[in-house]
Formats: C-alpha cells, sequence, structure tokens
C-alpha cells in the first residue's frame, strides 16, 4: 500500500488518534511515500514544524544545584559541608521551567532512531537534523528508560498526543538487523494487528466526529440469550462488541472493519465473500434488532488502494453493503464517500458511490 499519500496517511493517523483539526493549518504533501522511513520522517517533518510554530510545550521541575547566590530553598547544611560560600555559591532547590520533560524526551528519542536508518532520503535527513538540533536542551534518553515513561494528556499537552502517538509507533516498528546491526522499520501499513487497529480507530473517529448530533461507538450492550447449565459457562461466552455502531432514531447501523489485502475470496475460481466476516456481521445485526426493537443494517469495509468494491442487497431481510475505501484516492473524495455510506437512507435507497 505504498500508493497512499502521504496527505492520507496524516488523515488516517489524525482521526485513528482523536487528533483530526489539531495541527490542520501544516502544508500536507501529496506525494506518495517510497518506503515507511521515510513515511515517518515526513510526518514528523510535517507534526514538528507545526509544534515549533506553537512553541515546544515547557513544564516546571524540581532542581537541586549549586548556584552562585540563593535561589528557592537553602539547603544549609549541604552547602557548609560542601565548602561552597567560600566560593560564592550554595545548595538550592527550585522549580525550574524547562523543556526538558518526558514528551520531548520521548520525540528527541524517535527523531535518533530515524536517523539511524540508512533508507531516509537527503531531504529527510537535513530535516531531522534540523528539529534536532531545537531539542538541545533535552536530555537524550534511550529506548528502555523511553519504555517505561507514563504520560498523561490534558487540555495543555493534547497538541502533542499525534506526535506521541507517531513516536510509539516508530518504536514498535524497529526491526534490527543481527549481522549489521543496522536498524530498519516495518511498515504499519503491512502489518496486519497494526493496520486493523489503526484502520478500525480512524473509522470510527471519523464518524464521531463528523456526524454531529449521533450517537456513534463501539456497542458493548448486545447480550447473547443463554441459559447456563454450569456456574462457569455464561462467563465463558465472549462478549460481543461492534467496531462501530451509528445510532439512528429509527434503525442502528452497524459497521465492521476489516484489514485484508484482498477483500474477497476464491471459491473454484469465483470471488466470494468472505464467510468468517459476514456470519460476524449477520449476528451483530441478529441481536441488534432484537435487542433494540429497531431495523439494523450492516455494513463490512474494507481499505484498499486502487480497487473499489460496493455492492449491496439483502441476507435474512437484513440490509448490507460489502464496500472498500480506496486510501489512494483524493482525501476528499474519501471523505464523502465515508459519510455517503452512512446516509441514513442506507437501508432504502443508498446508490453506488465510487
Amino acid at each position: 500500500m505504498s500508493k497512499i499519500p502521504i496527505r492520507n496517511i496524516y488523515y488516517l493517523l489524525s482521526y485513528a488518534w482523536d487528533q483530526a483539526g489539531y495541527g490542520s493549518d501544516v502544508l500536507l504533501g501529496t506525494d506518495s511515500f517510497e518506503d515507511v522511513d521515510n513515511l515517518y520522517a515526513a510526518l514528523m517533518d510535517i507534526i514538528l514544524s507545526n509544534l515549533y510554530k506553537r512553541g515546544f510545550r515547557s513544564e516546571y521541575h524540581d532542581k537541586l544545584e549549586a548556584i552562585a547566590g540563593i535561589r528557592g530553598k537553602l539547603h544549609l547544611s549541604e552547602t557548609l559541608k560542601s565548602g561552597l560560600l567560600s566560593k560564592g555559591k550554595t545548595w538550592c532547590e527550585f522549580d525550574e521551567f524547562s523543556v526538558d520533560n518526558n514528551l520531548n524526551q520521548i520525540i528527541k528519542n524517535a527523531i535518533r532512531v530515524l536517523l539511524k536508518s540508512k533508507s531516509l532520503s537527503h531531504q529527510n535527513i537535513l530535516n531531522l537534523r534540523q528539529h534536532l538540533s531545537q531539542f538541545s536542551e533535552v536530555t537524550d534518553l534511550g529506548s528502555a528508560q523511553i519504555q517505561q515513561m507514563k504520560v498523561r494528556f490534558n487540555t495543555h499537552n493534547l497538541q502533542y498526543r499525534f506526535i506521541f502517538e507517531l513516536c510509539n509507533l516508530i518504536r514498535r516498528s524497529i526491526s534490527i538487523s543481527q549481522d549489521t546491526q543496522d536498524i530498519h522499520l516495518k511498515s504499519f501499513i503491512e502489518n496486519e494487528t497494526e493496520m486493523f487497529r489503526i484502520f478500525e480507530s480512524f473509522v470510527l473517529n471519523f464518524y464521531k466526529r463528523e456526524l454531529n448530533g449521533l450517537k456513534v461507538g463501539r456497542d458493548s450492550r448486545l447480550r447473547w440469550q443463554i441459559e447456563a447449565k454450569s456456574d462457569f459457562f455464561a462467563e465463558r461466552v465472549p462478549d460481543l462488541n461492534t467496531d462501530i455502531s451509528i445510532f439512528y432514531p429509527d434503525k442502528t447501523f452497524v459497521i465492521d472493519t476489516k484489514f485484508y489485502q484482498e477483500a474477497l475470496v476464491s471459491n473454484r475460481g469465483r470471488p466470494k465473500y468472505r464467510r468468517e466476516h459476514l456470519s460476524q456481521l449477520m449476528e451483530y445485526l441478529r441481536i441488534s434488532q432484537r435487542d433494540y426493537g429497531k431495523v439494523a443494517i450492516g455494513a463490512l469495509l474494507y481499505p484498499t488502494v486502487n480497487q473499489t468494491l460496493f455492492d449491496k442487497g439483502t441476507i435474512e431481510g437484513f440490509s448490507i453493503c460489502v464496500a472498500t475505501v480506496d486510501l489512494s484516492r483524493d482525501w476528499d473524495e474519501i471523505h464523502s464517500f465515508l459519510l455517503s455510506l452512512a446516509n441514513p437512507s442506507f437501508g432504502l435507497s443508498l446508490g453506488s458511490v465510487a
């Protein structure tokens, strides 16, 4: 899927990480990425350029240091023992406002990791080195120390959420050659588990943000009708959790997102929908309609590149759509397609959309 434009990758991740709208004034290229190393470097450049304009986050830190004069809380005993008074210095504990904090340390580590890649273009190397110089006052920490850090987000540091998640993604992508010890980065787009998680979150947060006034979320309230014959039977029945449920006044729209290189499978030379995917969606629809007492409709949605699939019909009375969203298309087309897919008239008169 290397033909996905960087602009679309940016939007995919920004929705997935619930950061759509933050940094929307950045300049986004329309070029496709050559490899994942240069993709990460380009995304890092986009986000850091925007953060730099706003100013990197600084925080107050407790600091104990030998200084000239007195500042903050004087540590008299330590000062006398050290003999610093004769030099006009004292040991003092004080607050210092500094950019040397966990978030900036995480970013600096990720920049250094990327710069170890031998696949980076000359321009990306120059961009990353420039950004690295902006973190000269930030402590260098190893990846082991970074992994142990816990960061909480609030209204004051939310603009860092995208770059924080990107740094985590870069660390999870690291692959070290056993022969040369060179660092390589694995593409999250080709990683089925990683891409499934990101694509599901992208679609969910897209509809949460774009469908104003409607309740959108994962539905964990659906229940099997269980008659337990043992104490543990009910506890061992798996939960029913939809990927995305959109609750309209008169119907529930269940979207099951999947990530497979091919949305269809070959059965005796003929393309077929994936049986397990249809079966799972049908189960959601049956139980949703039973529990909520209103029409349930559904869709299987796959991400693809340069492929279009849009089929609709009914199975056992339930209106179902099997569709792909082509991530290589212009972002405005992707945006329009997803909104069309969630049109309230889906079950009655939704027409074909490219």
